[in-house]
């Protein structure tokens, strides 16, 4: 079986979109990407598909939503989703190779294999937080950041391991971007916990945070 390979979605419902649509409303072409990526496509010989979405995140407020994909024995399957999204009239997408935080942070960073065991994918709290955050490391040698990049993602996997952090980390391949999805109960929450993560505390000018509200599709889908 081919390992599998994690994608990043992200879908916008442009101007040019509505036009080709024209009489459906936001929700309704929505629930049409929602079942396109709500397919399990294909079979392995042990039975797990081939093309399965992790998560699919409408963009609250924004007519917009985000995925993350795994697929496993080529790319085929991913060039059907992305063709289904044509045929539907959306043409405003990008599709970024992902790695997994954990093997990222074994792999590269030399992280303990304890803490990078496979993400359980839980985001189970009542407000989701889709954060897209770019790292450097400016006026560092690279040995000093990957120490301190490695403090981080041991504090971070860490807090998921022994406290129940709902949190799931995927890094762009080949560049400085985190692609960060945090579930807590309290909203108000969340900027004291980036704040005293050690990228943030000793390395904060070199590290940007665009942030969104999202919620599960499915649900938004599902809300009258």
């Amino acid at each position: 079986m081919s390992k599998p390979l994690s994608y990043f979605y992200d879908v916008k419902i442009d101007e040019a979109c509505l036009t080709k649509c024209k009489g459906k409303s936001l929700k309704q072409i929505l629930n049409s990407v929602n079942l396109i990526f709500s397919q399990k496509v294909g079979d392995q010989k042990d039975g797990k598909p081939i093309c399965k979405t992790i998560y699919k995140f409408k963009v609250t407020g924004e007519p917009r939503m985000v995925a993350v994909v795994e697929v496993s024995g080529g790319e085929a399957m991913l060039e059907k989703i992305t063709s289904d999204l044509v045929n539907l009239g959306i043409t405003s997408m990008t599709c970024s190779p992902l790695i997994p935080y954990e093997v990222y942070g074994q792999a590269v960073l030399g992280v303990d294999p304890e803490l990078c065991k496979p993400s359980p994918h839980k985001l189970s709290n009542k407000y989701i937080s889709w954060n897209e955050l770019t790292v450097s490391y400016q006026g560092m040698k690279w040995e000093e950041f990957k120490t301190l990049w490695a403090k981080e993602a041991s504090t971070v996997l860490g807090l998921r391991r022994d406290q129940d952090v709902n949190v799931d980390l995927f890094k762009l391949k080949n560049c400085g971007k985190l692609m960060v999805f945090l579930s807590v109960d309290n909203p108000d929450d969340t900027d004291g916990m980036f704040a005293g993560l050690p990228l943030f505390v000793a390395n904060g000018h070199n590290v940007s945070n665009v942030s969104r509200s999202v919620q599960p599709l499915d649900v938004y889908c599902k809300t009258p």
